[in-house]
């Protein structure tokens, strides 16, 4: 069997969290280790995306098809260069639009992700939530995060704090916890690697918006 994990549970602010826990947060993905965080939709399993083991791990961890890609965040459009091959032109606007927030962008991945992270795809979903402590614990560890909803495959929607404690104790290293979260729907989920955009999952962020910031803008 393998080594007992003891959860730590610690409390954060996600709109003003404070350095130490954010180090704390860091040091934990630097060490390998599987997380829960809070983000402006749901919590979150988390884990350092660049690493084969850490993303084996999450899949086991939920359940999840390994045919299924597993989504990230970052910090900022800056990192998103890093990690992706190409931006087209409306990508752009969308991410000038609803960037942070509840968007997630399918971009071709660059070589630098594993192939595992992406389901042999070589596509990457990524956004830039709207949770101030997501986005700053991704700048500290610099680079990406995987940010698939903290449930086991098949199940609801991970807002309350008690329903994470009771699955996820003894399974991860961290649960940073910001009570109860306010249930909202999914984040919006674009495809920009083909000729057309297509909206792959309607979310919080609705098709009427999205439409009206692509009316008249042709894919670059």
């Amino acid at each position: 069997m393998g080594k007992k994990i003891i959860t730590k549970i610690v409390r954060v602010d996600p709109e003003n969290p404070s350095r130490d826990v954010i180090k704390e947060a860091r040091r934990s993905l630097k060490r390998g280790q599987i997380i829960i965080y809070p983000t402006d939709t749901f919590y979150a399993l988390g884990g350092d995306a660049l690493r084969e083991g850490v993303i084996r791990r999450i899949y086991t961890l939920k359940g999840r098809d390994y045919k299924k890609p597993l989504p990230v965040i970052i910090s900022d459009e800056g990192m998103l260069y890093t990690f992706v091959t190409n931006i087209p032109f409306a990508a752009s606007h969308l991410i000038r639009n609803f960037w942070p927030g509840p968007l997630t962008i399918i971009f071709e991945a660059s070589s630098r992700i594993p192939e595992s992270l992406t389901a042999g795809s070589g596509r990457i979903a990524v956004r830039v939530p709207g949770c101030m402590f997501a986005r700053e614990i991704s700048k500290e560890l610099g680079g990406p995060i995987i940010s698939t909803s903290a449930n086991l495959s098949g199940s609801g929607d991970p807002v309350y704090e008690n329903q994470i404690v009771e699955v996820f104790s003894g399974r991860v290293s961290y649960i940073f916890t910001a009570g109860d979260l306010k249930a909202r729907r999914p984040s919006t989920i674009v495809d920009v690697t083909e000729d057309t955009i297509e909206i792959i999952r309607d979310g919080e962020i609705s098709t009427d918006e999205i439409s009206a910031v692509l009316s008249g803008i042709e894919k670059g």
